[in-house]
């Protein structure tokens, strides 16, 4: 069969599949351009605008997490859910931008990892639904094949479907259990700045998902994603969260490990301070005291 020439024209049905796909990864975008306004697949990753609002993780710091057996029970099976809760200035955000790193360096490139940040004080990011987006924005980047799920729905509703949690769980599911996803891990932080009706929406849909995981139905040759939460452990969440007891790893309870977590962040503090302030060591001493008595083992 002759290979066609790059300059052979496509037929139309192909064109019209092409320009369906490129607009469904645009339509998914939640970035903006800069310089027109609209959404765009060329625009910087969710992943990346919505990290760098959380500060770098100091050298030696979360060793803990990874080490603890929650944590590698979870990153050990194929299907798993794990809530992390912790109080406020516990370093949650820090760990959930970490570990998007870390498991990117360790996992095979055909596995993909999402990222998705609840911000309170932003009206798109504190949204369920525009997670969702966020997400599925990711997932199509990596894996295009999988825009098949999507087309349908983009095609008899418009950009307008991205604004339906139920039509975008609804492609969400069907394509991370499609075999041809391979593995995907989903890191969602700060789920508890995430407004209340979006967020008991997508807690419920999550629970489900994970029910039919460990059911027979796991028996299917379908995948399931590996998804990891951060929140504060509101009741209202803890709740919902209910039929996972064995998975969640309460990090108010490792108050010695994240006590020793605030001593490298203050100490690389300190140093680089130090540096710039041509502080003596005493003075870098007493500040060091003082910072370290004063956090009462958070972050803040």
């Amino acid at each position: 069969m002759p290979v066609p020439s790059p300059h052979t024209p496509l037929n139309p049905p192909t064109v019209a599949i092409r320009r369906a796909r490129r607009s469904l990864r645009c339509a998914t975008n939640p970035r903006r351009c800069a310089t027109c306004g609209t959404r765009g697949a060329r625009n910087p990753p969710p992943t990346d605008s919505q990290r760098c609002r959380n500060p770098n993780r100091v050298e030696g710091t979360l060793t803990w997490f990874l080490n603890h057996d929650k944590y590698r029970h979870w990153h050990e099976r194929e299907a798993s859910l794990l809530w992390v809760s912790a109080d406020a200035g516990c370093g949650k955000s820090v760990l959930a931008s970490f570990l998007v790193d870390e498991l990117k360096n360790q996992l095979p490139l055909s596995d993909t990892v999402c990222f998705f940040s609840f911000k309170h004080d932003d009206e798109e990011q504190k949204n369920a639904t525009f997670a969702l987006s966020a997400l599925l924005h990711q997932l199509f980047a990596a894996k295009n094949v999988l825009i098949k799920h999507a087309i349908s729905d983009f095609k008899s509703k418009g950009e307008k479907f991205k604004e339906e949690f139920g039509t975008l769980w609804r492609i969400f599911k069907a394509a991370t259990t499609d075999p041809d996803c391979g593995n995907i891990v989903c890191i969602i932080d700060a789920l508890d700045e995430c407004e209340e009706p979006t967020r008991a929406e997508l807690v419920r849909s999550l629970v489900n998902m994970y029910d039919e995981a460990t059911s027979a139905a796991r028996n299917t040759n379908k995948t399931y994603p590996k998804l990891l939460l951060t929140s504060r452990g509101y009741g209202s969440i803890e709740r919902q969260f209910k039929k996972f007891p064995t998975i969640r790893l309460k990090a108010e309870e490792q108050t010695p490990a994240i006590s020793a977590d605030i001593k490298l962040l203050v100490n690389s503090e300190i140093e680089e301070l130090g540096e710039a302030c041509d502080l003596t060591d005493g003075d870098r001493e007493r500040l060091r005291h003082n910072l370290i008595k004063g956090a009462d083992r958070t972050f803040l």
